[in-house]
């Protein structure tokens, strides 16, 4: 998988009989300009469908600053305020030793296309349903180990 902030692009690519052919293209949205990007090769930890998600402390005080939202420690699947979306894929990328990176869903996807994010890479619903599908198919037959993710 290879994610092109430059032009908001991931492309999914196989090899099969022995040649490399492009599997899907998506639009992402990836993180805002003032934001230090994961950037290089790394791989997959986890995927989770319709996931919980924990905001860190740090996030949970952006969202009060920026948009007066309290969130919760634990955000359950559905929530109106699950950023997650519909799934979330876990990366092994790090930033200043932050390391909780993710393809993930959203909750606002006319911002897919757009450097909005904290870096994370986000994607429409049904799209990242779609690579976590594809992903875990692919763990079924091989591993996780053997996802490359290039973030440039």
């Amino acid at each position: 998988i290879i994610v092109d902030s430059s032009k908001n692009r991931m492309y999914v690519k196989g090899v099969r009989e022995g040649a490399e052919e492009e599997l899907r293209e998506y639009k992402v949205s990836t993180a805002r300009n003032n934001v230090k990007k994961p950037l290089g090769e790394g791989g997959v930890t986890a995927i989770s469908l319709n996931p919980s998600w924990y905001p860190e402390s740090d996030t949970i005080r952006y969202f009060k600053k920026t948009k007066g939202i309290n969130l919760p420690s634990s955000v359950p699947p559905g929530h109106p305020q699950n950023y997650m979306g519909h799934a979330k894929i876990n990366l092994t990328h790090t930033v200043n030793g932050k390391s909780t990176y993710r393809i993930h869903g959203t909750l606002n996807e006319k911002t897919i296309g757009t450097n909005e994010s904290a870096g994370c890479i986000r994607m429409k619903n049904n799209d990242v349903v779609q690579l976590a599908t594809l992903l875990n198919n692919f763990a079924d037959l091989k591993s996780l180990n053997d996802v490359k993710i290039i973030l440039k």
